[in-house]
């Protein structure tokens, strides 16, 4: 269950408007775009989160992660995200592995066939895939990579 003192979003934007301000502001990922931890959570948070989005942080680093929105709880935020090209900059695709995407609630979001999608056996490589065939933009996939480009270094590091 979701702590009390982390429901609440206030909190971190003020934190991150200071840090603006004092041109110190690091980049921000929010974990399942602020989505409550159960059906009957507060929206309040998630729906603070969006506008600040497009609105006050349109241009500051903080984005939203998506990939748990893939889950059975959460996948009517996924349909409505994928709608919202506009915000889809803000958005990037990490993993909730090893939680499977919930494939039959994802279904009224996707375009077109499923056999693809029901062909990949990889659980991160469905959820991808359910967020390419939903309508996300590539920009979702691809901005991990660009705003946190040694994670797989530190993930996986080489031996020699």
């Amino acid at each position: 269950m979701q702590r009390p003192r982390y429901r609440e979003l206030g909190p971190l934007l003020e934190t991150l408007r200071e840090l603006r301000r004092g041109d110190a502001m690091p980049i921000t990922i929010v974990a399942h775009v602020a989505t409550p931890v159960a059906p009957w959570g507060s929206q309040r948070p998630h729906r603070e989160l969006l506008a600040a989005l497009a609105g006050e942080f349109a241009d500051a680093p903080l984005y939203a992660d998506i990939s748990a929105l893939c889950s059975w709880g959460k996948a009517g935020y996924f349909r409505r995200l994928a709608q919202r090209p506009v915000l889809h900059h803000k958005l990037l695709f990490g993993s909730d592995f090893p939680v499977p995407p919930a494939l039959p609630r994802l279904r009224g979001a996707i375009r077109g066939s499923t056999r693809q999608l029901h062909s990949t056996t990889s659980w991160p490589q469905q959820a991808a895939l359910a967020g390419r065939l939903a309508g996300y933009q590539e920009i979702v996939f691809q901005r991990g990579a660009e705003l946190l480009p040694h994670v797989d270094h530190f993930a996986n590091p080489r031996v020699t």
